[in-house]
């Protein structure tokens, strides 16, 4: 099976997901429960790989050639669009990123994914859809 990157990241993130489910956690946004890992990783995959691109960004490492706009979508968690720029970056380059977005962001605020995303600084400064 061939699988572009961005399958394999969101495979990598809903097995982090179903491993963190197994363990006894849950994923809530407000008093909704997320009910599965494929709910919860449709969520979490274009915040999560927004974050770990600027994660990357931060350390001096770069992008991933990712491109990311506001959109009007009612969208609770992140209301983005993202446009792939560069066919060039590789899951194993992006991984360790999205690993740590997962356990130092994500994990940690599992129960209220709502407002998970709401203090990123740097989403504020995203280009809005015309």
């Amino acid at each position: 099976m061939n699988m572009n990157t961005e399958s394999k990241l969101y495979y990598l993130l809903l097995g982090l997901i179903e491993h963190q489910m197994r363990q006894g956690g849950e994923f809530r946004c407000g008093n909704e429960s997320v009910h599965t890992s494929e709910e919860a990783a449709n969520a979490l995959f274009l915040p999560s790989l927004y974050l770990a691109q600027e994660l990357s960004k931060s350390m001096g490492d770069g992008g991933f050639g990712y491109h990311f706009i506001k959109t009007d979508a009612p969208n609770p968690l992140f209301p983005i669009a993202c446009y792939k720029a560069d066919d060039q970056q590789k899951f194993f380059a992006i991984a360790p990123f999205f690993i740590d977005v997962f356990m130092d962001y994500v994990q940690p605020r599992s129960r209220d994914l709502c407002n998970l995303f709401g203090s990123a600084e740097a989403f504020q400064q995203l280009p809005r859809t015309q």
